[in-house]
């Protein structure tokens, strides 16, 4: 889902946030370690480092 997100968004990073305040960040690298399917992380990647075409 935040990989999908990211790939969406085109971002290798979210913050995470609580309160209205910034308590963490999650990186696309912390997504794929968690990922049950790597090849989601590779999606995602690709997705975030294609050229803007807007």
């Amino acid at each position: 889902m935040a990989a999908d997100f990211m790939a969406n968004a085109q971002v290798r990073r979210l913050p995470i946030v609580e309160d209205h305040r910034i308590v963490g960040i999650v990186a696309l690298g912390d997504v794929a370690v968690k990922e049950d399917d790597p090849e989601e992380y590779e999606v995602a990647l690709e997705e975030i480092s294609k050229e803007d075409k807007s």
